[in-house]
């Protein structure tokens, strides 16, 4: 009996990436050159911003303090004191185990994690098929925001690692669920579940694209592993869940009412960045990739039915679940907000919007990028170099020119922590209003001042008594006067009823107020106090600091 050897002619699903013609060398191609200069810019920019962004500011200093705590144990028991699940903060304190939590130290952690991002940008888009990113690196990866807040000493860097290896294996697992590729894929939503409380909102996004696809396949095994891989990271957060349910005690004081119109103005400030018409931009591709998603001709293959329908899926419910997760917040949001959404849409748009041969529109795509990080390179670099804080010079210079019997008042209590890290010097120094702490940014204390009859009486008391001793009172920050003739508002006490007035963040601006006032009533002479020109500084740590002195 011959047996005749039976050549398998079963086609094999070609890749999400482009098909290249016959003879062209796919890393030669324009697109690939300008996605490798990308890459290049990008690390530029990451390098460039450690050693110029300066000291931690408050929210840094917040988490690193958490991070420092003596014991294990005691992340734990305070973890309510930062905004993240605890893994960031096991990994600064893994970090500055062995190389100290200084400056220096937490700076070139938040370098790694930015270079891994690059990375993952890189992996992601070989997991889900494509030769390399494009439009994920040109519009998120360069994105100013993205580079000056992921390299910081907060969870959004390593966030958006574990983002970027859970869309891309997740989508394995949904075409071939192989127990490495499910092991793997399980990992990664554990630990981006664990970094920021945003990605279980796109994981919830990522599972309904890849059990879509699933479905179509009559995959029971990948449905199944879907479900599993969302079930065991939404499990793994339910020690959490206190956490949650006390955050109404104090959250009233930074929530707004959160319209639609507010978050497509505070999205287009990151997405904008550093120049308003990149907005059109994101809006034209995202608008394309949907079509890309549901238009018959996007579908030629059997591949390609599986890219749109995941990517799409992902797209739709990814951009639905994350306005509805920031409208239950209700939020006053700030550009970190939406550095995980950003990044999403943006490998979102990657697989659908890849080009399918070698005609005109990868060179044509090609000249748009360029252009486009040509254009925005040396703005970007001047956003990412600015320094987060003003705020460790301050404290360095009032060490040499406040003297003992100064006082120090610093009338923005959320910068406590900051100037606690670096101010050693001899004066007495307090917030106003007065905090027993200052290691962290807890709202308890001020919700107990709210409620005290004359929370600032100390403050008064101490500015009269140094004044009248012939000695100066510092003022870091400050506030506006009231209008001449007039005194500055009082707010009545904050009570505990739920239902009734709980005090708001007005007395912030009130109680400095009430300060400033106080002392332009007293005192005979004031004097701004000038530092060293150090280059731009961010909008939300840059404090003047005024001296007084006289008594009147």
């Amino acid at each position: 009996m011959i047996v005749t050897p039976v050549l398998a002619t079963e086609s094999v699903p070609p890749p999400i990436a482009s098909k290249i013609t016959a003879g062209t060398t796919w890393w030669r191609t324009p697109d690939y050159l300008v996605a490798v200069i990308a890459t290049i810019l990008i690390v530029f920019l990451h390098v460039c911003l450690t050693p110029n962004v300066g000291g931690l500011w408050r929210d840094e200093v917040n988490t690193v303090n958490l991070a420092t705590l003596p014991k294990w144990q005691d992340l734990w028991r305070l973890h309510n004191q930062d905004s993240f699940p605890l893994l960031f903060a096991a990994t600064v304190r893994i970090w500055s185990g062995w190389f100290g939590s200084g400056d220096d130290s937490v700076r070139i952690l938040g370098l790694i994690i930015g270079l891994a991002v690059v990375a993952a940008f890189w992996v992601n888009a070989r997991l889900t098929g494509l030769r390399f990113p494009f439009w994920s690196l040109v519009l998120a990866g360069a994105n100013p925001m993205l580079i000056r807040y992921g390299d910081s000493a907060r969870a959004y860097g390593l966030s958006l690692v574990f983002l970027l290896l859970m869309f891309g294996l997740i989508w394995k697992v949904a075409n071939n669920p192989a127990w490495r590729w499910i092991s793997l894929a399980a990992a990664s939503a554990a630990l981006s579940v664990h970094a920021t409380y945003y990605n279980p909102v796109l994981l919830f996004a990522i599972c309904a694209g890849a059990f879509a696809v699933a479905l179509m396949k009559r995959n029971w095994r990948a449905m199944f592993a879907v479900i599993g891989i969302g079930a065991l990271a939404a499990i793994s957060l339910l020690p959490y869940v206190p956490t949650f349910l006390r955050a109404d005690d104090w959250n009233f004081l930074v929530r707004y009412p959160f319209t639609l119109p507010f978050m497509w103005q505070r999205l287009s400030e990151v997405i904008g960045s550093p120049f308003s018409f990149e907005v059109i931009l994101w809006v034209a591709l995202v608008a394309a990739a949907i079509v890309a998603a549901v238009a018959p001709f996007a579908r030629t293959g059997p591949q390609s039915k599986c890219v749109a329908l995941f990517c799409g899926v992902a797209l739709v419910m990814g951009i639905v679940s994350y306005t509805a997760f920031l409208k239950m917040l209700s939020y006053h949001t700030n550009p970190w907000y939406y550095l995980s959404f950003v990044t999403f849409v943006a490998v979102c748009i990657d697989p659908l919007l890849a080009p399918t041969g070698a005609g005109p529109h990868r060179p044509l795509r090609a000249a748009v990028a360029a252009l486009l990080l040509a254009f925005t390179a040396v703005p970007t670099s001047q956003i990412v170099a600015a320094r987060h804080t003003n705020l460790d010079l301050v404290g360095r210079q009032l060490e040499n020119l406040a003297g003992p019997e100064d006082l120090i008042v610093l009338t923005t209590w959320q910068c406590g922590v900051t100037l606690n890290r670096y101010y050693k010097g001899p004066a007495a120094w307090t917030t106003v209003p007065p905090l027993p702490d200052f290691h962290f940014q807890s709202h308890q204390p001020i919700i107990t001042q709210m409620q005290a009859e004359a929370p600032l009486r100390p403050i008064f008391q101490n500015i009269e008594g140094v004044l009248k001793s012939g000695h100066r009172v510092w003022i870091v920050g400050g506030a506006p006067l009231p209008p001449p003739g007039r005194t500055p508002p009082a707010l009545p006490r904050a009570g505990t009823d739920k239902n009734g007035w709980r005090g708001s963040e007005a007395f912030y601006t009130v109680w400095a107020m009430q300060v400033m006032y106080f002392l332009h009533l007293h005192i005979t002479h004031a004097q701004k106090v000038r530092f060293p020109d150090v280059g731009p500084i961010g909008q939300f740590e840059h404090l003047d600091v005024s001296v007084f002195d006289g008594w009147k």
